[in-house]
């Protein structure tokens, strides 16, 4: 009985949502030219936010795909500048041994690529090293075989290795008796004991897991090692910070000599926080300038529906008089726009599945997870949930100027049309000037990145990069260990190269420009002071390398053929080395050192700065040294961790180069591909990358932010000339001049332009002060980006307003004033 009541009641409600659906429909379908218009306005708005939450969704908002995510932990060290990621062996050993909140605490790190040998076939891999709690940490187990046990997570432990999902069925045809088999990577041995699911998304992209093997000296003691935990059931984040911060203190009781000066309390994060939290303020700035643009577009469709309110007046009046109440015409008319928002919100899915690929193709890869941007589930609701709020906002302003409306004098002849016209005026006149307001403070916004982007591109980087091609290799392993084996190969390759037609230069390089490189500490031995463990970038090159890359030298000469093993060690240091450790005094002649054990290493020559930190940075000090001069140690420690890339210079295309390069090292070494063949032009282009994805994402929508604000000025014009139609042909008639209606009517949409101009100028000088940290050799209050924006919006809505300006002037009188 109860539910048959529930039943019932329910019933009318649902009847008459059922009804207002039906009669919105047929409303929609009557005016084709109105809904088409908001139909376009509202997908451009829902679709440019369904895109955007898309990508936020995956990188900020989308549970890890590991078990238990929420659990999930990273251990940071705390500094003034903020947190840092990376710990070292003795850290991760003390912390993994006295914590007690976490069930398992792993240690993982990019181990680089290297070569795979299958035979007399190499392909590259990448690698990742992982202590033995890694795939617990993660909640996950192999396919095939066993993850990695104690025995194999020490020091002298059998050498092994997990394949994973992709490798397998890419180099291994799925074959499960891969298990116990042999591969060579890096020029060692590794018997494979396992192979991982398709459905694992390593935290490190890698095809092949190794044991990390932490230890407290050596390598383990660099801070190289990423450390995740998972906590234990029932503890709170808060819990386990006051865990860390016991272990903490216990560890600076235990090792007072390894704290650093500035270094805080160790702390625990949630694992999604510190993936996300590198990209989070780029992405929800862009998430609020779509906002922007949707607030724009709920604007413009609110005056739509204001303009077509004052033509309903008859309607509804008409309702109202036979029994309508105010709440149920309120009803309806939300309804309605609801509706339209509804359909426009699909149109805008539309545009968005078209959109995400080129989205995504244009964000930078740092920025995106490894499951991919995608309009799953909780996309399309929350898309669902913007169309709802999205039309009860824009269809409220409509629907209460209607509802208030007075009966008698709609009825009249043409009453309704100037009674809704006066009622809601200055509501229209509000929504253009918000929306001008709103436009331009996405223009500004886009005015200052693109500021940042162009000067960014007028950097100097310091070298030529027109017609350089780079290839980069791994060198791990032993066969290339030691100075006079990798000088012979680099020797016949690049005799080799220099052959191919067309090649003007060519040389070999343990990183380019504007890429990261070996930090080395380095003693000055006879400067103006005596300067210890000073950090300098360190990069090996071969004589010809400051000619291929077209790097002038400044004072003294570079490498030549006469730098081998066994003449005086010499180096080329950067500008910036020797004004930051000779003061201004003569570096030429000085001597410096790099490793304890070594004898002194004469510098030769001084190199002009490079932009090696990135475009936006002060140049850093930098010494180069010739690679038969190169220390053992070193070659092992910067092939471990970097990639070296083979320079080339030629006046023929790239494309037609990259086969002839890789046949003629092939026919050096056949065990030795490469890995990526890029431009130094596309790497310079990757080093604005962020700028770029910033730039042209809020350039677009500024773009149709200012369509729709010139939509909406136009819109408010048009509208203003058809409601004084009869007083404009009065006003002629009596004789006021064509240049006097044209201005009167222009003047009209720029004063509204004005007002939005001046309050989006106020508006932009304090929130373009979030952009501070995204724009560079600018001010986030430019007055130049400022002027221009105004001049820009006052110049387009005196564009929108001559339209219907024109109109205006070439009325006929007579018609209009007998209609």
């Amino acid at each position: 009985m109860e539910s048959a009541s529930r039943v019932r009641n329910r019933q009318p409600w649902l009847e008459v949502l059922a009804q207002d659906l039906r009669y919105g429909l047929r409303t929609l379908r009557r005016s084709p030219g109105f809904t088409a218009a908001a139909l376009i306005t509202l997908a451009l708005g829902i679709g440019a936010n369904t895109a955007i939450f898309s990508v936020v969704n995956a990188v900020l908002l989308r549970p890890l795909p590991y078990r238990q995510p929420e659990a999930l932990v990273q251990l940071v060290r705390a500094y003034q500048t903020g947190p840092a990621a990376g710990q070292d062996g003795r850290r991760y050993l003390f912390f993994r041994d006295h914590l007690r909140s976490v069930d398992a605490l792993a240690a993982y790190r990019g181990a680089g690529s290297a070569n795979m040998v299958r035979g007399d076939r190499a392909e590259f891999v990448s690698i990742a090293q992982v202590s033995r709690e890694y795939f617990p940490v993660f909640g996950v187990q192999p396919l095939l075989g066993e993850p990695f046990g104690a025995e194999h997570d020490v020091a002298g432990g059998p050498a092994v290795a997990i394949l994973g999902h992709p490798l397998w069925q890419r180099s291994f045809g799925a074959n499960a008796g891969v298990i116990g088999s042999t591969i060579v990577i890096a020029d060692k041995p590794l018997i494979v004991i396992g192979v991982m699911p398709e459905s694992f998304e390593p935290i490190v992209p890698a095809d092949v897991f190794v044991p990390l093997r932490p230890g407290l000296t050596g390598p383990g003691g660099g801070f190289n090692y990423a450390v995740a935990g998972r906590l234990r059931p029932g503890t709170s984040l808060a819990q386990a910070n006051a865990d860390v911060a016991a272990a903490w203190h216990a560890f600076g009781a235990e090792f007072p000599e390894i704290k650093r000066p500035d270094e805080l309390p160790a702390r625990v994060i949630s694992l999604q926080e510190s993936i996300a939290s590198p990209v989070r303020p780029a992405l929800l700035m862009i998430a609020a300038a779509v906002g922007l643009l949707l607030l724009i577009a709920c604007a413009n469709t609110a005056n739509l529906l204001l303009a077509r309110a004052s033509s309903r007046g008859r309607e509804i009046a008409l309702r109202a008089a036979l029994g309508a109440g105010r709440g149920r015409i309120v009803r309806q008319m939300l309804t309605e726009s609801v509706l339209l928002s509804l359909s426009g919100a699909a149109l805008g899915l539309v545009i968005a599945y078209w959109s995400v690929p080129a989205l995504v193709a244009l964000t930078p890869p740092a920025y995106l997870p490894a499951a991919g941007v995608r309009i799953d589930a909780p996309v399309l609701g929350a898309t669902a949930v913007v169309a709802v709020v999205t039309g009860l906002l824009f269809g409220l302003a409509p629907a209460l100027s209607l509802s208030r409306q007075d009966l008698v004098e709609a009825f009249k002849d043409d009453g309704a049309r100037s009674s809704g016209s006066r009622r809601s005026g200055w509501i229209r006149r509000v929504l253009v000037t918000a929306e001008v307001a709103l436009c331009m403070l996405l223009l500004v916004g886009a005015g200052l990145l693109v500021q940042t982007f162009v000067r960014l591109r007028a950097v100097d980087p310091g070298f030529d990069p027109r017609g350089v091609l780079t290839a980069r290799m791994s060198l791990q392993g032993e066969r290339y260990a030691m100075p006079e084996a990798l000088t012979r190969f680099y020797d016949e390759g690049l005799a080799r190269i220099r052959g191919i037609p067309g090649v003007r230069a060519a040389a070999v390089v343990n990183g380019v420009p504007l890429e990261r490189a070996l930090n080395l500490n380095v003693d000055v031995l006879d400067g103006p002071e005596k300067i210890e463990d000073a950090l300098t970038d360190w990069r090996y090159a071969t004589p010809g390398y400051f000619a291929a890359m077209v790097i002038p030298i400044v004072a003294g000469r570079p490498f030549s053929e006469a730098d081998r093993t066994g003449a005086t060690p010499v180096a080329v240091v950067s500008e910036e080395f020797a004004r930051r450790f000779f003061k201004g005094t003569q570096a030429i002649g000085r001597h410096i050192r790099v490793y304890d054990a070594d004898g002194a290493i004469e510098i030769v020559g001084i190199a002009r700065d490079l932009k090696e930190g990135g475009l936006r940075f002060r140049p850093l000090p930098v010494m180069y040294v010739p690679v038969a001069q190169t220390h053992a140690r070193a070659l092992s420690t910067t092939h471990s961790y970097f990639h070296v890339s083979w320079v080339v210079r030629a006046d023929r295309p790239a494309a037609a180069l990259i086969r002839e390069i890789e046949e003629q090292v092939r026919a050096v070494d056949p065990r030795q591909p490469f890995s990526t063949f890029r431009t130094m032009d596309e790497s310079r282009q990757k080093a604005m990358a962020a700028e770029r994805f910033q730039m042209t994402i809020l350039g677009v929508f500024a773009g149709i932010g200012l369509l729709l604000a010139a939509a909406g000025v136009y819109g408010l014009i048009a509208y203003s000339v058809a409601q004084r139609t009869r007083e404009l042909a009065v006003r002629m008639a009596l004789g006021a001049t064509r240049a006097r209606i044209l201005g009167s009517v222009i003047g009209e949409g720029l004063g509204l332009a004005v007002s939005g101009v001046v309050l989006g100028t106020i508006a932009a000088s304090f929130a373009t002060r979030v952009l501070r940290n995204f724009v560079w050799e600018v001010s986030t209050v430019d007055p130049a980006t400022f002027a221009g924006v105004a001049l820009l919006l006052l110049a387009v809505s005196c564009a929108a307003s001559a339209v219907p300006a024109l109109h205006a002037v070439r009325l006929d009188q007579a018609a209009a004033l007998r209609e």
